[in-house]
């Protein structure tokens, strides 16, 4: 292409004043197509169509590229001009990389590069000029935004999960992590991406909220471009609305509970083996205690209180605080700060406290007790269907999920009789399997002695095995709990009336079904 071909450029500047990460926001803002032309520091002067770094966007997206420096994929070697502190760049409305040899295709997701990018080679000076704008400032996370596209990993995740929580400073946020300047670098991602804003009023309340952020206090990028582009993060932050707690799903529990913790290894030091017994002991109660004994903060404690109480404990029992040495005890940590974070969560709301409030004066409110009534809950759903199969008499699958219903409730009298009723109907004549149903119908009238079901089962079975003075004793006491039992009912009137026609009215059933 002769000079003659070449455009004007639309924009123009340094990367000196304008990083690399944030053309590439603004390219993507503006949903622009055509050319980004990078020099090497040194560069500046001659024809700039050679030693240039050239990048062609689509729609605000990096498709192509001819670099400098060859790489094996277009997101790789987009990845060097991060760490790039200056050099002259310049936008065309054209396309200046062509096709053909030296060029890099692909799809490239300008969020998730920059997340890549701040866990190598980023600017910090830049990092230092965009968060010291919010000063001493709570920041948020503004309602509604994608995370998925930023692919953060399990320790970004993790601190993620934190700013969720509450507002905060940036100080209190990077005291949460146990790298500080990665956490430096995040809250820098999510400043020039527009997905924080300044929050300086109260704490959000339930229903509508007005924004309490001010515009005028920090550019979400804080960076110039001559030429016609706009300042980048420039204009007002979006207006600041309720946002509701996390919707985090909470961390597998470690297989076995907090008493399957290992050991510590022979060649821990001393002071590593009292931090391992340390989380050992917090991981081994944490289940049994409310929110206010998780936080140690009284019933009446302030929000700004438990805010504070808060981030204290962070600082310890954030998973990332763990050294090396205690990797193996990851999981445990993640359990304890995910209750640590559900507990702050609850009480900062004032709606979720008052509810909770009387859960505990109940004797509930433990991640424990919790956990236990969501069990049952689902157990019972599931027996709903167990139900629906007995019905059809679909055994095999009403076994099947019974056995979940098990796992989850273990002490139900109803599921004790019901499995008693699906194996009798899979019998293969063992005298074996019946004494196994036999014990389970014992095992549900143990549990509950009023159990029509256990009474109506062994009933129906002891009939069958031509027991029918036992039989009759069960069925009746089905019939007496529950008089709307249909089967039961006609059961104990069908053996009255072969009792009456076999004895003249005066047989031994007959006695036995007579009114007391």
């Amino acid at each position: 292409m002769s000079s003659e071909e070449v455009p004007n450029p639309k924009a123009q500047g340094d990367l000196t004043t304008t990083p690399f990460a944030h053309l590439l926001l603004y390219m993507l803002r503006g949903n622009l197509t055509g050319t980004l032309a990078l020099w090497p520091p040194a560069a500046g002067s001659g024809d700039r169509r050679s030693g240039t770094d050239r990048i062609l966007f689509d729609r605000g997206r990096p498709v192509a590229a001819r670099l400098l420096e060859p790489a094996s994929a277009l997101d790789r070697g987009l990845l060097r001009l991060f760490g790039r502190p200056s050099g002259p760049y310049a936008f065309y409305e054209a396309n200046l990389v062509g096709e053909g040899a030296g060029v890099l295709s692909g799809d490239v997701e300008p969020h998730a590069l920059i997340t890549a990018s701040l866990r190598g080679i980023a600017r910090d000076d830049a990092v230092s000029t965009v968060l010291d704008r919010f000063g001493d400032g709570r920041v948020r996370l503004v309602r509604g935004v994608d995370l998925s596209r930023y692919r953060f990993d399990r320790k970004e995740s993790a601190f993620i999960e934190v700013l969720q929580a509450e507002p905060a400073t940036v100080e209190e946020l990077v005291a949460t992590g146990g790298d500080p300047r990665a956490a430096r670098r995040l809250l820098y991602l999510l400043a020039i991406t527009k997905a924080i804003e300044p929050f300086t009023g109260s704490l959000p309340q339930k229903g509508p909220a007005q924004s309490d952020a001010h515009p005028d206090r920090v550019s979400s990028a804080g960076f110039t471009i001559t030429g016609q582009f706009s300042t980048i993060g420039g204009g007002q932050p979006p207006a600041a609305t309720e946002r509701k707690g996390p919707s985090s799903v909470p961390p597998k529990r470690p297989s076995g509970g907090a008493k399957s913790v290992p050991p510590p290894p022979a060649d821990l030091s001393r002071a590593l083996v009292a931090r391992w017994e340390e989380v050992r002991r917090f991981a081994a109660v944490i289940e049994d205690k409310n929110c206010y004994e998780m936080l140690g903060v009284k019933r009446d404690a302030p929000s700004a209180s438990i805010r504070d109480a808060y981030f204290e404990l962070a600082k310890i029992w954030h998973p990332d605080r763990l050294p090396p040495e205690l990797v193996p005890l990851r999981p445990w940590a993640d359990r304890i700060f995910h209750h640590l974070t559900q507990a702050k969560d609850t009480l900062m709301d004032p709606a979720s406290r008052a509810e909770y409030l009387r859960s505990v004066q109940e004797g509930g409110g433990t991640p424990r007790a919790d956990h236990q009534v969501n069990s049952i809950v689902t157990a019972a759903l599931t027996f709903q269907k167990v139900e629906v199969l007995i019905r059809r008499r679909e055994w095999a699958e009403a076994q099947r999920l019974l056995g979940e219903a098990f796992e989850l409730n273990p002490e139900d009298a109803d599921y004790f009789a019901a499995r008693a009723w699906i194996q009798f109907h899979q019998l293969d004549g063992s005298d074996t399997d019946l004494e196994a149903i036999h014990k389970d119908l014992a095992r549900a009238l143990k549990l509950r002695e009023n159990c029509e079901r256990a009474h109506f089962y062994k009933g129906m079975i002891l009939k069958r095995q031509n027991k029918l003075h036992d039989s009759l004793t069960h069925l009746r006491r089905a019939a007496d709990i529950n008089p709307k039992n249909i089967e039961a009912v006609r059961e104990v009137r069908l053996a009255a009336m072969r009792d009456k026609g076999t004895s003249g009215g005066d047989g031994l059933l007959s006695k036995l079904f007579k009114k007391r």
